[in-house]
């Protein structure tokens, strides 16, 4: 009996470090009202309950959410997804799972812009990459163009996604102008906005 009672004992620490084995995946995706939170168990694994934790320093956690009963399926993997709300604006974001008595999973982030307009460009000045995000839930269609001042076509891309990502490291310093077709809608929308790229 004592020997049973010390190998439960020491099986449950060492899932503290060993809690992502039983995750076949585990990402975040920002939405348009949110971040979405996104992980699979792997087939055989169970757990008792999952709560969701949520920092802005990797350090101090607290419980946003949870998912009561048990997880998990020892037949097939099972996927789980949780939208996070109230997300803090503006600032990058971690998360992590506690899996029941499996412990805790590893801390993943995301860098989350709240979208207070049609669309949020960021970061403004750049000198590498500038991000546009979107609110595009009926995933419409979109034609994005940049242009600069002088009229030269630098760069196209039709896409319905919500989030698009310019590499703008070997472009001039200057002044660029951006254009958003909305190409679905009934009557076309076309919206503009300025970014500054500080390449020297």
């Amino acid at each position: 009996m004592h020997f049973l009672l010390t190998a439960f004992i020491f099986g449950c620490s060492f899932s503290l470090f060993a809690q992502d084995s039983i995750l076949q995946s585990f990402s975040l995706n920002q939405s348009s009202n949110g971040v979405q939170i996104l992980w699979t168990i792997k087939e055989g694994n169970t757990c008792q309950g999952i709560n969701i934790l949520r920092s802005t320093d990797s350090l101090n956690f607290s419980e946003i959410g949870d998912i009561q009963g048990v997880c998990g399926s020892i037949d097939q993997s099972e996927s789980y997804t949780f939208l996070d709300q109230e997300p803090p604006k503006n600032q990058r974001i971690f998360y992590r799972l506690e899996l029941g008595f499996n412990g805790l999973s590893r801390i993943i982030h995301i860098d989350y812009y709240s979208i207070e307009g049609d669309f949020l460009l960021f970061p403004n000045p750049t000198s590498n990459k500038v991000n546009l995000i979107r609110s595009n839930p009926s995933r419409q269609q979109l034609k994005i163009k940049v242009f600069t001042f002088q009229g030269e076509h630098m760069f196209d891309m039709q896409t319905p996604r919500e989030t698009v990502q310019i590499d703008v490291s070997t472009w001039p310093s200057g002044t660029y102008l951006i254009t958003i077709h909305n190409q679905d809608a009934l009557m076309e929308k076309v919206q503009y906005a300025n970014f500054i790229v500080t390449n020297n």
